[in-house]
């Protein structure tokens, strides 16, 4: 078994070359301030985002907010920039965008503006293990489940092959069933290092609210693994990895392409 948990580890890296990968960006945005926010995404950087969309300079905008947060939460709202390529991904501007989309605006004002309204309080890069359905950007479901997770080094390979390996199969069913819509899991590959709290972060999208406080996956466990003890390798990905936080995203908008 541990044997082909490495070989899933290293083939998944080496195909990762035409795999999306995420910036995802964090936000604070005050009391009172929620709606002005929204607006602002919407009618201000949707419209640019677009633009790049249609220069092939990204495959996928969201924005979310961060259900039952509070005042000293560290963040309350979330977007999620998709590059299809290292290329997108090194140049995702062109500076001729904002003048384009917004003609009456300056980059200074769109900046101020923006800057009044929110805290960008961080920035990560993440790079896809799996995701689901194959082939298609991030599903723009209703419900985001995120979970960060906590991998030692010497247990990524294991924590990569279990997920793939034996967890792929199942959530690949779940969606086909229409209980979950998506499922992805992602390394973060920037920041990094030792102090980081979290290496991975997986993603299960789902429409229907019910789902959010816990995915049935028993039965579709049992029915691709007749013959498995489902506890055996909730223990084993237990073992390979700490949740350190799970949170609830509510999806406000996307464009996708």
């Amino acid at each position: 078994m541990i044997l082909l948990i490495l070989i899933s580890y290293v083939q998944g890296y080496s195909q990762g070359s035409d795999k999306l990968f995420a910036v995802v960006d964090f936000m604070k945005v005050e009391s009172g301030k929620f709606g002005e926010y929204v607006n602002l995404e919407q009618e201000i950087w949707k419209p640019m985002h677009q633009e790049r969309m249609d220069r092939g300079k990204i495959v996928g905008w969201y924005l979310y907010a961060i259900n039952f947060t509070g005042a000293n939460d560290e963040y309350n709202y979330a977007t999620i920039n998709l590059y299809s390529s290292l290329d997108s991904l090194e140049n995702p501007w062109d500076a001729d965008i904002p003048s384009i989309v917004h003609p009456d605006k300056t980059m200074s004002q769109i900046l101020e503006t923006t800057l009044n309204t929110r805290i960008q309080v961080r920035s990560e890069l993440y790079y896809p293990i799996v995701n689901l359905p194959e082939g298609t950007p991030l599903i723009p479901s209703a419900y985001l489940l995120v979970s960060f997770m906590q991998v030692e080094p010497y247990q990524g390979p294991i924590y990569e092959g279990l997920e793939t390996g034996i967890w792929q199969p199942v959530q690949k069913s779940l969606i086909e069933d229409n209980i979950t819509s998506s499922w992805n899991v992602w390394r973060v590959v920037f920041p990094r290092g030792a102090n980081r709290a979290y290496q991975y972060v997986t993603m299960d999208g789902v429409s229907n609210y019910s789902y959010t406080f816990g995915i049935p996956y028993q039965t579709n466990f049992a029915e691709i693994y007749p013959d498995e003890n489902m506890q055996v390798y909730l223990d084993r990905t237990q073992n390979s990895r700490t949740v350190t936080r799970t949170e609830l995203w509510e999806l406000i908008d996307y464009i996708i392409k």
